[in-house]
């Protein structure tokens, strides 16, 4: 009975000491609860028994609390671009330590593997979502299905196909994993007899430089295709550009891709995301810069020339119509006591914003329908078009 005791309680402390508890408040914690049944705990000495009771007992942390680990020669990661991410995301938050922190990777372990029960089951990912070559990730297990008890006892076999690496224990809920190549890399997990999907992850090498990705126009009418370049250099061979866009499809070949809008674009930004990969196996995700989409057949506001004012509400894009044959008309927008500020098609009509009244000559867009926006400290701004 004894035996089976200490066996039990080394193999959930050993769990516990990697997970969740430190090794000292783990073997202090089953000392006081077999304490309750008069046995002893494992490594049980009066010292253990203390622990509970000591102002500087160490409190364990939470089974989801993680961290990243980079190696000291780690590259930083690049941040010129829009912030997109590649990849499978983690159910676990990340906790940044110090790059001086050495993980190595999870040994390759002789342990003979239990029957499988078919109760534990989850979901596996990586915790980062994309590492730089050289770098060791930590790939987790997240039980949906069983007790901590039958995790401990559940068989675990982690795959990753592209390195022929296997690794293989009883309760082996994570493992740390070295990457020296760079690519995408997938792993599968095989828990208590169940097998998942880990997702992938996105292994950097050579650097890839993003300088831009522009469109050709800022401003499209429904209808018409707007085109995208991108600018990218590395140390490696550019080898591939694949476009995508979230609401609709986009064409590409090579550095440019391009879209075509519609009438259901209308008021909208849309904007392509470029994912360029090198020889080295580096893929770069890069948001490009947006263009706004209006439809012709859709005006907000329409001035007439000489006309009345129009009530415009401010801190909105509109779209709106400026009279034929106004070459020389000026827009006069007033409100008392507020600042204003004007911006056709994203472009500010005054070095700086004015106050209760702001006049400008709009001659650049005569007859045009523009993206317009007043942004003001009111609510709204009454505006016409004068003739002169």
């Amino acid at each position: 009975m004894g035996f089976f005791l200490y066996i039990l309680c080394m193999k959930i402390c050993n769990f516990i000491t990697k997970n969740l508890l430190s090794e000292k408040a783990c073997v202090a914690s089953f000392s006081f609860g077999l304490a309750v049944f008069g046995l002893a705990a494992c490594g049980d000495d009066s010292a253990s028994a203390e622990v509970l009771d000591s102002p500087s007992a160490e409190i364990p942390a939470s089974s989801g609390d993680v961290v990243t680990v980079r190696s000291s020669d780690a590259k930083p990661d690049d941040k010129g671009e829009t912030p997109v991410t590649n990849g499978s995301s983690s159910s676990s938050s990340q906790q940044k330590v110090s790059s001086s922190s050495k993980k190595t990777e999870t040994p390759v372990s002789e342990e003979v593997l239990n029957e499988p029960s078919m109760v534990v089951t989850g979901r596996c990912a990586p915790l980062a979502s994309e590492i730089q070559k050289g770098e060791i990730a930590e790939w987790r297990f997240d039980r949906d299905n069983g007790s901590v008890f039958e995790v401990i006892m559940a068989p675990f076999a982690w795959e990753f196909p592209e390195l022929g690496k296997t690794f293989k224990g009883n309760g082996l809920n994570k493992v740390d994993v070295a990457f020296p190549e760079a690519g995408v890399f997938s792993a599968k997990l095989n828990v208590d007899g169940t097998e998942i999907s880990c997702g992938s992850l996105q292994v950097q090498g050579i650097p890839i430089e993003v300088a831009s990705c522009k469109p050709d126009k800022s401003n499209a009418n429904a209808g018409e295709t707007v085109t995208w370049t991108v600018e990218a250099t590395s140390d490696a061979e550019i080898v591939d550009y694949a476009w995508s866009f979230a609401d609709g499809d986009v064409t590409g070949s090579g550095a440019t891709g391009a879209i075509l809008t519609t009438e259901e674009m209308h008021k909208a930004n849309i904007a392509p995301v470029v994912v360029i990969t090198n020889a080295d196996k580096t893929a770069q995700r890069y948001t490009c810069e947006s263009a706004y989409v209006i439809n012709p057949n859709k005006v907000d506001y329409a001035f007439v020339k000489g006309g009345e004012t129009i009530s415009i509400p401010t801190g909105e894009n509109w779209v709106v119509q400026i009279p034929e044959d106004c070459a020389t008309c000026t827009l006069v927008c007033q409100v008392q006591g507020a600042s204003i500020s004007i911006f056709v098609n994203e472009e500010s009509l005054s070095a700086a914003p004015k106050v209760d009244y702001f006049g400008e000559g709009i001659g650049t867009y005569n007859g045009q329908k523009v993206q317009f926006r007043v942004e003001s400290t009111a609510s709204t701004v009454s505006c016409n078009v004068t003739p002169w």
